[in-house]
This record gives structure tokens, sequence and C-alpha cells, in this order.
């Protein structure tokens, strides 16, 4: 086994939704990118140039690409707006545009930066780009699929939230087919799905802990079923319905993917890409795949080129044969509630059984996601330092909580007025400067239908009476999606983690004096949506 040791527990809450397809019927969902931009300065002329301000250390090192600092804007002839800039691909001028209707025009600078962010960095590792000097991505105003044109990317710029433009999960993926288009799937959408990743684990590409929490979520890595599992190789699935094509066509080649990184190493997974590839001939817009006359089993013999271990038997239940006898899709799982999937820890080394390998006091997702050694034991002064600066890590697990200062909520059941109904048991948070991290742990609660949802707690602003502001943590009927939130009336979410509590991390505006109060709600009956009184717990900042 590989001794790369690749953890995805991250420390960002999410608020967009993941799909179906890749652009269809809401499944799951997947955190929230905001990016900082110098205001637009606005010219009179049919061209307008946006200055903008690179925050991140991984957007600087791609500028070294750029030919100009700047994005020209131009109206076209059919209404529609051309925002588009220069970039160098191996020392040869390319352009990358972005064409979308005025109602989007706010988010197409996200999503051109985004852009510029990530085709250099792939040429670069690949040492190879598709011909064209034009890299287009258009905004798709109707509701058909997401895909990649070859002459262009089509993708919504606002969804699955109309106010926010469109994370990098789906946005990355149709800019990677520009490289992996072809036959097998479990190689194109796979390989597309998890390069970002790849990149970033081997030094070429930084995402932050927010972006790599997306990624996963918005691909299922933290889903544990696949739908009517059946190994990929080389058929052809029909009569599939949304959510069993995306649970097989992007969940399962995602999680592929992953497997094949874990047992090549950075360097062998590279290596591995590379073979894929036929540098000596492609289309004007696609880099074409060799593996598309051999198939799964061209693959496999690249894999044993790559390196040679039992692939056979590792991919079985993934490729080839029905049963699992080597990775099991069962790995997807946490069963000591520590915050790292079962498959992390078989590739950490770390003990499935329990939360806290080491016996340091803090539980082995939250070491990986500190930077620690989960096979170590650590000094609590490690702990309590990082935590103090960046808050705890959001696990569904309350070990770390133990080391930093907290404010810890009673939640007393003594009033008879509500004993007995009162779900929530624990509730306690920490404030960073403007981020309120939380942790609640409630009774178990009764079974909720497909059709019903409990509304349990409510965050307000309880600074006048005659107007109450907040949002409402729902507990939705889909186990893994666990907890999101109604906010004036919409849906958004809350991620965080479900395990032993659940764990959120919000933001407070820092100026705002009002004080903000939880309102636990109190369940009247064993029936869900029957509500008898509350007990407001006051936040301190």
């Amino acid at each position: 086994m590989s001794a790369i040791q690749i953890t995805f527990i991250t420390d960002f809450l999410p608020s967009f939704e993941k799909k179906v397809t890749k652009q269809g019927r809401i499944q799951r969902f997947s955190p929230r990118v905001e990016i900082e931009w110098m205001p637009m300065i606005r010219m009179l002329t049919v061209v307008v140039f946006i200055f903008c301000s690179v925050q991140s250390s991984e957007a600087k090192d791609s500028l070294s690409f750029w030919k100009t600092n700047s994005f020209q804007k131009e109206i076209r002839e059919d209404g529609r707006i051309r925002l588009s800039t220069e970039i160098e691909v191996f020392g040869e001028p390319k352009t990358v545009e972005v064409i979308f209707t005025p109602d989007v025009e706010e988010f197409a600078p996200i999503i051109l930066q985004n852009s510029i962010r990530l085709i250099p960095v792939i040429a670069r590792f690949l040492g190879i780009a598709p011909k064209q000097g034009v890299y287009t991505i258009t905004h798709l105003s109707d509701k058909s699929t997401a895909r990649n044109e070859g002459n262009t990317v089509l993708i919504p710029f606002n969804y699955p939230d109309p106010k926010k433009a469109l994370p990098i999960p789906l946005l990355y993926h149709e800019i990677d087919h520009w490289w992996f288009g072809q036959n097998p799937r479990f190689i194109s959408e796979g390989v597309s799905s998890f390069l970002p990743l790849a990149l970033h684990h081997s030094g070429q590409l930084t995402l932050t802990p927010d972006e790599i929490l997306e990624i996963l979520n918005w691909w299922g890595f933290y889903n544990p079923t696949i739908l009517k599992d059946i190994p990929l190789g080389d058929m052809e699935f029909k009569n599939l319905n949304e959510e069993e094509s995306f649970s097989l066509h992007y969940q399962k080649t995602f999680k592929i993917q992953y497997i094949l990184f874990q047992e090549l190493g950075h360097d062998g997974y590279l290596k591995f890409l590379k073979s894929i590839i036929d540098y000596e001939s492609m289309s004007e817009h696609f880099v074409q795949s060799v593996g598309v006359s051999q198939k799964t089993e061209g693959i496999l013999n690249l894999l044993n080129q790559t390196k040679q271990i039992n692939w056979k038997k590792i991919l079985s239940g993934w490729l080839l044969t029905k049963d699992y006898s080597g990775v099991s899709i069962s790995e997807w799982k946490d069963t000591d509630l520590d915050g790292l999937m079962d498959v992390e820890e078989r590739y950490l080394g770390t003990n499935i059984k329990l939360s806290d390998t080491d016996k340091d006091g803090l539980n082995d997702g939250a070491e990986v996601a500190l930077g620690t050694n989960p096979l170590v034991p650590d000094s609590p002064n490690i702990f309590e330092n990082r935590l103090e600066i960046n808050g705890p890590v959001l696990d569904g697990n309350a070990s770390d909580w133990d080391f930093i200062s907290k404010k810890k909520v009673a939640t007393s059941l003594a009033n008879p007025k509500i004993a007995g109904h009162f779900d929530l048991v624990m509730f306690q948070y920490f404030l960073v400067d403007d981020i309120l991290y939380g942790f609640l742990k409630t009774r178990e609660l009764p079974r909720i239908d497909k059709t019903t949802k409990g509304f349990y707690y409510f965050f307000v602003d309880q600074s006048t009476a005659a107007k109450t502001e907040g949002f409402g943590f729902w507990y939705a009927s889909d186990a893994r999606i666990g907890w999101e939130i109604r906010k004036e009336g919409s849906p958004e979410v809350v991620y965080g983690k479900v395990g032993e509590g659940f764990e959120f991390k919000i933001k407070i505006p820092k100026s705002d004096p009002k004080p903000k109060k939880l309102i636990p709600i109190l369940r009247k009956t064993e029936n869900v949506g029957f509500w008898r009184d509350y007990i407001p717990i006051e936040i301190e900042k």
C-alpha cells in the first residue's frame, strides 16, 4: 500500500448544493467560495477594463502566465457580453474568454479568474495543451446539462444559488475535459473531477480548505451509497435515472481516482495520467486518449507499467467484477466517528475502531486537519495554539473543543414545563473574530419520512421586539445531508459535519452590536412539526 497521506478533512462550511447530474436535480451539498474583487472601473465605451485583486498564492503563481493584468469587456451584437484576457501557455499567447448575458455579469469575473487560475497549471503539469488559441466558457441559461463541446465550455454562471457564482468543482470538471474527454468514462469523468485535488496534493495548485471540501462534497466523496452498484468496466449502462447515473458515472469514478492516487502516489499518478495521453495526435480542441481503443484492459496495462501490483484485485468491484476483494465501497463510512472515512484511515494507517489512535486526546481527523500526526502523541500546547487561532475542526467530534477556551451552555431539563420535550442536550460555541463555531447534540429524533422535515433550531437577532431575523436549522430527511438552514424563506445549506453531534460554522457581522441568540425549539409531542416553547441562548461576542 502507498504511504501517501492525503486527508479531505477541512474546516469550511458551505452553502452550495450538489446535483445528481453535472447540472441536474439536487442530491447533496457543497460549500460556497467567496472571492473579493476591487470595485469594477466602468467606462462609457464599448471596451471596459476590470482590474482585479488577486488574494491567493496559487492565483499569484498563475499570474506568471499572464500577458496583462486586465480583463477586456466587449458588448456583442447579440446583446451578450464578452470578458477576456490573455495568458501564456508554453510561451504561446492564449485567450481565455467568458461569454454571458447581462443578468449574470457580476459573476463573470469570478468565472474568468478561476479559469485562468487552472488552465496554465494543467498544461504545465501534463506537458501538453489543446491546440486552440481561445478557451471559451459560455453561460448556460437554459436547463440543459453542463458540458464541454470543444469550442466552448457551457456552464451556468450562477448555479445552484442564483445569487452566487458557480463554485469551482463543475467549472474545473468541464475545463479538465479539454485534456480528458474520452472513454472509458471512469477515466474521462473521474479524472476530470479529481484532477484539481491531484494538482493540489502534488504541489502544483494550492486549493484552500474551503475549496477542497467543496470538491469532495460536489462529487460525493462522503456519500457512502452507490445506487445500483455495478462494476464500470466497458459496459454501457442504459435505463438509468439521473440519480443512478450520477452515482455511477461521477461518484464512483471519483472514488476510483482517489484509490489510484493513493496507490500510485503523487509522482506515480502523474506518470499514469501522462501515459493515457497521446502526445503525437490530438484534435484542435481535445487532447486525445490512447485508452480509447484499449478501454479497461488497456488502462490496467498502463497501471501495471506505472506500478506492478495486483490492480485487478484492488479494483475488483470497481471495474471488472461485481464483488469487492481489494478496497471496498463499504470503507466509505466513518466507523469510529473521528472525521475520517475508513478508506482514509486505511491509507493513513490509523485505527478505524479508535477515534484517537495515538491516545493524545485529539481525534484522528482533527489531527490530520491541524497538520499533526495521528500516529504520534502530541503536546496539548500544539493543539491549543492552533485551535485558538483557527477555530475547531469541523468533523462532528467534540474532542478538539477540550483544547480551546469555549463557552458552554447547559441545557437543563429540570423545568417540568419542558421535561421530556427538549431536543437539545448540548450546545457549545466558540467565536474567532466574526466566525461562530457551534456544536449541537440532540436527543435521538423521531424518524422523518422523505416528505417531512423538522424545524429544530433558530438562530436570531432579537435586538427589536418588532422584528426577528435569522435562520433555522432543519434536519434533512436524508441523513447523509445532515442539516440545512432556511433563511428568509429560502433554503441554504450548513454542511458542517454530522458525527457524535452536529458541528457548524457561520459568519456573524463583526460590526453588528446587536445581541444574537440561539433558539432551541421544544417539541410538543413525538410528532415532527408540533412545537411547545423555546429557551433563548444568547451568544456573547
